[in-house]
Protein backbone atom coordinates (compact mmCIF):
# COMPACT_ATOMS: atom_id res chain seq x y z
CA UNK A 1 0.00 0.00 0.00
CA UNK A 2 1.10 2.96 -0.97
CA UNK A 3 2.25 5.83 1.61
CA UNK A 4 -0.04 8.99 1.80
CA UNK A 5 1.85 12.33 2.92
CA UNK A 6 -0.10 14.05 5.28
CA UNK A 7 -0.57 17.75 3.41
CA UNK A 8 -0.94 18.85 6.98
CA UNK A 9 2.58 18.30 7.37
CA UNK A 10 4.09 20.13 4.33
CA UNK A 11 2.23 22.99 4.60
CA UNK A 12 3.72 23.03 8.80
CA UNK A 13 7.07 22.87 7.77
CA UNK A 14 6.88 24.63 5.06
CA UNK A 15 5.69 27.42 7.40
CA UNK A 16 8.36 26.74 10.25
CA UNK A 17 11.11 27.12 6.65
CA UNK A 18 9.19 30.30 5.97
CA UNK A 19 9.32 32.07 9.55
CA UNK A 20 13.15 30.71 9.98
CA UNK A 21 13.87 32.46 6.22
CA UNK A 22 12.02 35.94 8.12
CA UNK A 23 14.00 35.26 11.08
CA UNK A 24 17.34 35.24 9.15
CA UNK A 25 16.76 37.88 6.43
CA UNK A 26 15.20 40.12 10.22
CA UNK A 27 18.52 39.50 11.85
CA UNK A 28 21.03 40.37 8.77
CA UNK A 29 18.66 43.55 8.25
CA UNK A 30 19.26 43.98 11.81
CA UNK A 31 22.50 43.62 11.50
CA UNK A 32 23.21 45.87 8.80
CA UNK A 33 21.14 48.63 9.72
CA UNK A 34 22.49 48.67 13.39
CA UNK A 35 26.67 48.48 11.76
CA UNK A 36 25.61 51.39 9.55
CA UNK A 37 24.44 53.33 12.11
CA UNK A 38 27.50 52.77 14.30
CA UNK A 39 29.60 53.92 11.48
CA UNK A 40 27.54 56.84 10.75
CA UNK A 41 27.78 57.84 14.41
CA UNK A 42 31.66 57.31 14.41
CA UNK A 43 32.14 59.37 11.08
CA UNK A 44 29.66 62.27 12.22
CA UNK A 45 31.39 62.16 15.66
CA UNK A 46 31.94 65.98 16.60
CA UNK A 47 35.57 66.73 15.99
CA UNK A 48 37.07 69.68 18.20
CA UNK A 49 36.86 72.66 15.99
CA UNK A 50 40.12 74.27 15.61
CA UNK A 51 39.66 78.43 16.83
CA UNK A 52 40.04 80.56 14.23
CA UNK A 53 42.58 83.07 15.60
CA UNK A 54 41.21 86.72 15.00
CA UNK A 55 42.87 89.31 12.65
CA UNK A 56 44.51 91.54 14.74
CA UNK A 57 42.65 95.19 14.71
CA UNK A 58 45.70 98.04 13.89
CA UNK A 59 44.03 100.86 16.08
CA UNK A 60 46.33 103.29 14.76
CA UNK A 61 45.07 102.63 11.09
CA UNK A 62 42.84 105.78 11.14
CA UNK A 63 45.35 107.89 12.70
CA UNK A 64 46.39 111.39 11.61
CA UNK A 65 50.24 111.06 10.68
CA UNK A 66 53.02 113.75 11.42
CA UNK A 67 56.15 113.74 10.19
CA UNK A 68 59.40 115.64 11.33
CA UNK A 69 62.06 116.11 8.90
CA UNK A 70 64.26 118.42 10.91
CA UNK A 71 64.01 115.90 13.74
CA UNK A 72 63.57 112.40 11.58
CA UNK A 73 60.66 110.80 12.73
CA UNK A 74 57.42 110.23 11.70
CA UNK A 75 54.61 108.77 14.16
CA UNK A 76 50.94 108.28 13.87
CA UNK A 77 48.59 109.88 16.96
CA UNK A 78 44.86 109.92 17.75
CA UNK A 79 44.16 113.69 16.39
CA UNK A 80 40.43 113.50 18.61
CA UNK A 81 42.28 113.10 21.52
CA UNK A 82 45.82 114.93 21.18
CA UNK A 83 46.45 118.17 19.68
CA UNK A 84 49.99 118.50 17.56
CA UNK A 85 52.15 121.88 18.20
CA UNK A 86 54.33 121.13 15.36
CA UNK A 87 56.71 123.95 15.70
CA UNK A 88 57.82 122.32 19.61
CA UNK A 89 57.21 118.99 18.29
CA UNK A 90 54.61 118.10 21.10
CA UNK A 91 51.37 115.73 21.50
CA UNK A 92 49.05 116.86 24.55
CA UNK A 93 45.86 117.01 25.98
CA UNK A 94 44.56 119.76 27.66
CA UNK A 95 41.54 119.42 30.08
CA UNK A 96 38.88 122.07 29.21
CA UNK A 97 37.89 123.01 33.40
CA UNK A 98 40.94 121.58 35.83
CA UNK A 99 43.96 124.35 36.25
CA UNK A 100 47.33 123.83 37.79
CA UNK A 101 48.10 126.24 40.35
CA UNK A 102 52.08 126.62 40.96
CA UNK A 103 53.05 124.79 44.64
CA UNK A 104 55.17 128.27 45.04
CA UNK A 105 53.00 131.06 45.19
CA UNK A 106 49.37 129.26 44.23
CA UNK A 107 49.25 131.45 41.27
CA UNK A 108 46.76 129.75 38.82
CA UNK A 109 48.90 128.45 35.89
CA UNK A 110 46.27 127.62 33.24
CA UNK A 111 44.34 124.62 32.16
CA UNK A 112 45.69 121.68 32.82
CA UNK A 113 47.46 119.39 30.79
CA UNK A 114 47.38 115.36 31.36
CA UNK A 115 49.86 113.90 29.42
CA UNK A 116 52.22 116.09 27.23
CA UNK A 117 54.92 113.62 24.70
CA UNK A 118 58.05 115.74 23.42
CA UNK A 119 59.96 114.30 20.52
CA UNK A 120 63.37 115.60 20.70
CA UNK A 121 67.34 114.59 19.97
CA UNK A 122 69.32 112.82 21.79
CA UNK A 123 72.12 115.35 22.72
CA UNK A 124 73.53 113.42 26.00
CA UNK A 125 70.73 113.80 28.33
CA UNK A 126 70.48 109.78 27.66
CA UNK A 127 74.40 109.37 28.49
CA UNK A 128 73.63 111.32 32.01
CA UNK A 129 70.63 109.49 33.06
CA UNK A 130 72.28 106.41 32.33
CA UNK A 131 74.60 107.52 35.10
CA UNK A 132 72.77 109.05 37.67
CA UNK A 133 69.25 107.43 36.99
CA UNK A 134 70.38 103.90 36.57
CA UNK A 135 68.92 102.33 39.23
CA UNK A 136 65.32 103.05 38.28
CA UNK A 137 66.25 102.62 34.30
CA UNK A 138 63.61 100.09 32.53
CA UNK A 139 63.85 98.25 28.97
CA UNK A 140 61.01 98.96 26.79
CA UNK A 141 60.36 97.92 23.66
CA UNK A 142 57.28 98.75 21.49
CA UNK A 143 57.45 97.36 17.73
CA UNK A 144 60.66 97.62 16.27
CA UNK A 145 61.29 100.79 18.98
CA UNK A 146 63.54 99.87 21.43
CA UNK A 147 65.40 101.19 24.57
CA UNK A 148 65.40 102.16 28.11
CA UNK A 149 63.04 104.65 30.04
CA UNK A 150 63.53 106.52 33.46
CA UNK A 151 60.36 107.52 35.08
CA UNK A 152 60.50 110.85 37.44
CA UNK A 153 58.14 112.54 39.71
CA UNK A 154 56.35 113.01 43.24
CA UNK A 155 52.52 113.96 44.49
CA UNK A 156 51.12 112.20 41.13
CA UNK A 157 52.94 114.15 38.24
CA UNK A 158 56.10 113.90 36.70
CA UNK A 159 58.16 112.68 33.54
CA UNK A 160 59.10 109.85 31.91
CA UNK A 161 62.25 109.61 29.74
CA UNK A 162 62.23 107.30 27.18
CA UNK A 163 66.12 106.98 25.41
CA UNK A 164 65.21 105.15 22.31
CA UNK A 165 68.51 102.98 20.96
CA UNK A 166 69.82 101.96 18.01
CA UNK A 167 70.76 98.32 16.84
CA UNK A 168 74.34 98.90 17.97
CA UNK A 169 72.66 99.88 21.50
CA UNK A 170 73.49 103.75 21.54
CA UNK A 171 70.73 105.96 22.83
CA UNK A 172 69.56 108.19 19.19
CA UNK A 173 66.35 109.75 20.28
CA UNK A 174 64.49 110.74 23.31
CA UNK A 175 60.91 111.23 24.15
CA UNK A 176 59.61 112.61 27.03
CA UNK A 177 56.00 111.83 28.54
CA UNK A 178 54.80 114.18 31.28
CA UNK A 179 51.37 113.08 33.08
CA UNK A 180 49.10 113.67 35.38
CA UNK A 181 48.11 110.78 37.73
CA UNK A 182 44.85 110.44 40.14
CA UNK A 183 47.23 110.84 43.05
CA UNK A 184 47.73 114.47 41.74
CA UNK A 185 44.08 115.79 43.17
CA UNK A 186 40.56 114.25 44.09
CA UNK A 187 39.27 116.70 41.67
CA UNK A 188 40.98 115.54 38.93
CA UNK A 189 39.44 112.31 38.63
CA UNK A 190 35.93 113.68 38.49
CA UNK A 191 36.90 115.04 35.34
CA UNK A 192 34.97 114.07 32.67
CA UNK A 193 37.61 114.13 29.86
CA UNK A 194 40.57 113.50 32.30
CA UNK A 195 42.34 110.21 30.47
CA UNK A 196 43.25 108.19 33.43
CA UNK A 197 47.24 107.31 34.00
CA UNK A 198 46.28 103.78 32.65
CA UNK A 199 45.02 105.21 29.31
CA UNK A 200 47.24 108.27 29.14
CA UNK A 201 50.01 104.67 28.88
CA UNK A 202 48.00 103.14 26.76
CA UNK A 203 47.64 106.01 24.32
CA UNK A 204 51.35 106.29 24.80
CA UNK A 205 53.00 103.17 24.16
CA UNK A 206 50.57 102.90 20.69
CA UNK A 207 52.08 106.27 19.80
CA UNK A 208 55.42 104.81 20.35
CA UNK A 209 54.78 101.66 18.37
CA UNK A 210 54.50 103.65 15.02
CA UNK A 211 57.31 105.27 15.65
CA UNK A 212 59.70 105.40 12.13
CA UNK A 213 63.34 107.19 11.43
CA UNK A 214 63.36 108.44 8.22
CA UNK A 215 66.55 109.90 5.99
Amino acid sequence: MDQQINPQVNKSAQGSKNIWAIIALAVIVIIIVGGGVYWWQKTTEEKPTEESTPEPVDETANWKSYRNEGLGFEIRYPGDILQLDEKEATLSHTLSSFHKYSLQDGSDLGLAKDITVVFRKETGECEDMEKSLKDIALPFEFGNVRGLKYETGAEGEGVVYYCVRDNENRSIFLIERWFLSEAYAIELQKQEDYISSKGQEEIFNQILSTLKFIE
